[in-house]
């Protein structure tokens, strides 16, 4: 049996908020997988599905650019927030945001391929301009994702920023693109208006409601499966058995796509209505079909919040 020491006890409970013996004993019986003990404690009723289980202990800022039909998302991550709100930092995550509007990239491109590229201002790759950032801060400081957004003529992106810095830095960061049955140019000033406003508050949602996906079939299966098993494992710890298990456990999973698939959430501005039935409305309105095409989500320090 893996030996249990003080900081992975203190790493699980810092994830998910269960108590010191409850996380020894979730590690010493998952051979010290923190993962694996995640699920463990949840299975047992001990913690509660997203409470802390998404977080990464991490610091820093979400850039966001719009401008000139380009958007882009940043996330630069410091080991404190002190160092988060010091100009210096800023000012290096702007040129950073400069050397990925400009950049030569391929969709697919990693944050490795991003480290080679040239910043503008400097000239220098920018995995050298973050060594001589870490060293005169003397805090690491992590470029940890990045996302860019092609905008069709029949699409228009909203981007919002949550908990904002400056203009363009904050702790939440969205870029949400519709997509319509017709350009974007065929419609009046009336409905271009109208069309703003609604995606604004539509970016506004995501930000707070945290979905992972537009819809359930857009899910990452590993995620469906490690939710399914999680959930089964606690149906059959409460003493339900054979069919009844089957049951609960497709009921939670509706709800679980409920609070997970952004056109399955009750929309923060009427939470009597779906998002779904929100689009719908909006495309009679309209006169137009307006759909989700894509929504990226960054918030500082999260595990991960995009989909596509």
């Amino acid at each position: 049996m893996t030996d249990v020491s003080a900081d992975m006890v203190k790493s699980l409970r810092e994830v998910t908020g269960a108590g010191f013996l409850d996380c020894r004993k979730a590690l010493s019986e998952n051979n010290g997988d923190l993962e694996a003990s995640v699920d463990w404690l949840r299975q047992k009723g001990i913690m509660k599905a997203g409470k802390k289980s998404d977080r990464l202990a991490a610091e820093g800022v979400i850039s966001l650019f719009h401008g000139n039909d380009k958007y882009a998302i940043l996330e630069v991550n410091s080991e404190s927030d002190f160092v988060s709100k010091n100009d210096t930092f800023r000012s290096l995550v702007s040129d950073l945001m400069g050397a990925l509007v400009s950049a030569d990239l391929t969709d697919d491109a990693s944050v490795n391929d991003f480290l080679k590229c040239d910043l503008p201002v400097s000239g220098k790759d920018i995995s050298t301009v973050l060594a001589e950032a870490i060293a005169r801060i003397g805090e690491n400081i992590v470029i940890r994702r990045f996302k860019r957004v092609r905008v069709a003529d029949n699409q228009m992106v909203f981007p919002y920023l949550h908990g904002k810095f400056t203009d363009s830095l904050g702790k939440i960061g969205v870029l949400t693109t519709l997509s319509l049955d017709t350009n974007v140019s065929d419609l009046d000033d009336a409905k271009r208006s109208d069309l703003l406003a609604f995606g604004k508050s539509l970016s506004m949602h995501v930000a707070a409601s945290k979905p992972i996906a537009i819809t359930s079939n857009d899910l990452d299966p590993n995620i469906v499966r490690r939710e399914s098993d999680v959930l089964t494992e606690q149906v059959k710890e409460s003493g339900k058995t054979g069919e009844m298990v089957d049951k609960i456990v497709q009921g939670k999973m509706r709800r679980f796509f409920e609070e997970v698939c952004l056109l399955e959430q009750k929309f923060i501005m009427d939470q009597t209505k779906k998002i779904s039935d929100v689009l719908q409305e909006k495309s009679i309105d309209l006169g137009v079909t307006v759909s989700v095409s894509d929504f990226t989500r960054f918030e500082v320090g999260e595990m991960s919040s995009a989909a596509s």
